[in-house]
């Protein structure tokens, strides 16, 4: 309970920081990392804490949302979308994960997330057909980016 009063009060104080800076400079895009570091704090323990399940799961996704649409540098919260996934994929975070997916992989990246994320994608797939289209478009992606990734995806 505590915790969800504290969810509440950021979100409050964030909002009254949207609305203060979209008076200074309209063209400006509000973004703050101490803000999107404790969005990200708080969503890891939403979903880590004993007894978490997918209610916690889906209020932890939106704040992880929330952080990255804060500052869209906070690479470290991409990992976090995509274990959510992994950990509850009687949920559908299909779209947030090839979005982490595609902002994730470059060349040094770690291979075990981008590999989670296509495991959690091909998993949601009804056939084979599908399946072979997904890593066909995956290959077609990201070959450019990340050699390694690609070599584990064909």
């Amino acid at each position: 309970m505590i915790l969800r009063i504290r969810i509440i009060a950021i979100l409050s104080i964030i909002t009254a920081m949207a609305s203060a800076s979209s008076g200074q400079d309209s063209a400006r895009n509000l973004s703050s990392g101490p803000e999107a570091r404790t969005l990200y704090k708080i969503a890891q323990q939403l979903y880590r804490e004993p007894g978490a399940g997918a209610a916690e799961a889906e209020q932890a996704m939106v704040l992880l949302n929330a952080a990255l649409s804060l500052d869209e540098r906070a690479d470290y919260i991409l990992p976090e979308l995509i274990d959510i996934s992994w950990l509850y994929p009687e949920q559908n975070y299909t779209d947030a994960v090839y979005l982490a997916l595609d902002q994730y992989v470059n060349a040094s990246c770690d291979l075990e997330v981008p590999v989670k994320a296509v495991q959690y994608l091909l998993e949601r797939l009804n056939s084979r057909e599908e399946r072979e289209a997904l890593l066909t478009r995956l290959l077609a992606k990201f070959s450019r980016k990340n050699d390694y990734f690609t070599c584990d995806l064909s």
